[in-house]
């Protein structure tokens, strides 16, 4: 599945230094009304990155991220965690949305650097893996 390649490459990227902080665990969360697919989380550094993967054939545009951010009260254990997005893409992100996660770190990762993983390794919080979409 698309959300477990998600949820790997959020650890190995952790683990080699590529997040601002190494997850102690990685998995994902749900309940009755809230599902995250992709949730890093590091209790030592009350720290936590949420993550949304969608296998489409659309860019995911910002309403992606508006989704992703208000769920994360359901997810953080308390409300004064620190928490980084991330979103995944099968097929890239919309000019908007890549225009916001650059000013707001929010990471942009495309399917080429899941699969590729460690090829980009300057890959930060609003750089854009792949560019299907874009334009």
């Amino acid at each position: 599945m698309f959300e477990d390649l998600c949820r790997r490459w959020v650890n190995r990227r952790g683990r080699r230094g590529y997040l601002p902080f190494v997850p102690e665990q990685v998995g994902s969360y749900w309940d009755r009304h809230t599902q995250v697919d992709v949730v890093g989380l590091n209790w030592g550094q009350q720290t936590a990155l949420l993550g949304e993967a969608r296998w489409t054939s659309r860019p995911l545009g910002v309403q992606a991220l508006d989704e992703l951010r208000a769920k994360s009260s359901a997810v953080l254990p308390a409300p004064d965690w620190h928490v980084h997005y991330a979103l995944f893409s099968r097929s890239g992100f919309t000019e908007q949305l890549a225009a916001q996660a650059n000013s707001e770190n929010v990471w942009l990762v495309g399917l080429e650097d899941i699969v590729e993983d460690g090829s980009r390794d300057t890959l930060r919080p609003g750089a854009i893996a792949t560019t299907t979409g874009l334009g």
